[in-house]
């Protein structure tokens, strides 16, 4: 499994939260059903928005990268994202970039142009299927430049000449083609190639943590995203609700390799990743955990709701750490309730 990473220029935002949150979801799901799944996720440590915030803050292109790479990492284990099985640097695989970029010109699928190398898109009579659209549907200049340069306005660029800028930073490597670096195009393509053997590459071309993930979760990943204060309030809710269930449960004690993911959760993964239909059947099994008299049946169906809920990345905490540990639980928690209260009035 191939996911685009992070072009590391600036922190996360909630659009890379999201991404990385379904992906690991797909990750958990894929390994669940295949055992071995090889999960590759790059770092695009090489690109203009890079190069023009290190040219900004008066700093090395290393520099930029290397903050905002461990930035990013903290970010995603705040999120419960597990780490992926490889992690590849662009700037480590510019001999890869390379290669391919040789083997498109080979195939006729690239032309050069003014030192530039360009992908012919009216090359590949399937660009555009992904997407759903025609290549004379496509809103040309929106994403990709329209340069004199090229054959078609939608033709990307796969090489670029280095310019002065490059030559301050030392952002340019050797080629056929003289010195400069890749497109951003290419790059994953060239490493999905280099990790997974030929394999097609799955491309998504104050509060932290297990609350944002949930929040996250609420909305299917193919609709967009209302990113509202809300939100947040009723993912802590939900997520408090849900850890009062283990108030009694050593979860320590349990054996997942003896508990099963609920079935109609896994159901619902399977159906284009539903993970707000699982969640719904999460705050099902919560409501049948309160309502069950029975010590042993209510213990084996908490141990199932704590599996399923770990599948997805949530619960990863003992009753205990997540209402006494730090502050911001307890804190978010009161203001909750102190918006609760405003509105009844």
């Amino acid at each position: 499994m191939y996911v685009c990473g992070p072009t590391v220029y600036d922190t996360a935002h909630i659009g890379n939260a999201r991404a990385a949150i379904v992906y690991d979801v797909l990750f958990q799901l894929l390994k669940s059903h295949y055992g071995k799944v090889t999960y590759v996720r790059n770092i695009t440590d090489i690109d203009d928005k890079i190069i023009n915030a290190a040219s900004e803050k008066n700093s090395s292109i290393e520099s930029i990268t290397t903050h905002y790479t461990k930035a990013f990492r903290e970010d995603m284990k705040s999120l419960n994202c597990v780490e992926p099985t490889h992690e590849p640097k662009a700037t480590e695989n510019i001999d890869c970039i390379i290669k391919l970029i040789e083997h498109l010109l080979i195939s006729n699928h690239a032309y050069e142009s003014d030192k530039h190398v360009y992908f012919s898109i009216e090359s590949y009579p399937e660009y555009g299927a992904l997407s759903g659209k025609k290549i004379n549907e496509l809103d040309h200049g929106s994403r990709v430049k329209v340069g004199k340069n090229k054959k078609h306005p939608g033709d990307f660029v796969l090489w670029k000449p280095a310019n002065d800028i490059d030559y301050k930073l030392s952002s340019h490597w050797n080629s056929p083609w003289g010195k400069g670096r890749p497109g951003w195009h290419i790059e994953c393509s060239a490493m999905a190639y280099a990790y997974l053997v030929k394999v097609r590459d799955l491309l998504d071309s104050g509060i932290k943590g297990e609350v944002i993930r949930h929040a996250l979760f609420k909305t299917h990943y193919r609709k967009p995203l209302d990113w509202t204060r809300d939100i947040i309030w009723e993912s802590q809710e939900t997520l408090n609700k849900f850890y009062r269930l283990l108030r009694s449960v050593d979860i320590a004690s349990i054996d997942e390799s003896n508990t099963e993911v609920y079935k109609d959760f896994i159901e619902a993964l399977k159906n284009d990743l539903n993970i707000p239909e699982a969640l719904v059947i999460l705050h099902e099994m919560a409501t049948k955990i309160n309502k069950t008299n029975n010590e042993h049946k209510k213990l084996k169906l908490t141990e199932s709701f704590v599996k399923s809920a770990r599948f997805i990345g949530l619960l990863k905490s003992s009753y205990q750490e997540w209402f006494t540990v730090g502050v911001d639980h307890r804190e978010i928690e009161r203001l909750v309730n102190l918006r609760k209260a405003a509105k009844k009035k």
